[in-house]
Formats: C-alpha cells, structure tokens, sequence
C-alpha cells in the first residue's frame, strides 16, 4: 500500500514517471459505528411545498 506518491511529475508528462503502487483506502477501526451524512445544497429548498392531488 502507498502512503505517499512516489512518482515523478515534470511539466510534460513524457517527462514525468508514474506512480502505480496499489492504494487502498483506510478502514474503520473495530466496532465504528455505520453513519451516513447527506447533504443537499442548492435545492431549492424554500420552494418545497406539499401539493394536494385531487
């Protein structure tokens, strides 16, 4: 696993050197709990309004 990017990068990529060591992302400790944080932004929110049918 990859902690830091150990390739080259030079102005032109035909100058540069690639990094392709595996990366993995880090894992949770045990027992962390499952949360999921969603955000809405720029929705139109004030204009939400129940509409009836009928």
């Amino acid at each position: 696993m990859a902690d830091q990017f150990n390739g080259v990068i030079k102005l032109d990529i035909r100058d540069s050197v690639p990094d392709w060591t595996p990366y993995q992302l880090k894992k949770a400790p045990a027992g962390a709990p499952n949360i999921l944080i969603v955000l809405y932004d720029d929705t139109g929110q004030a204009a939400w309004s129940p509409t009836a049918v009928g």
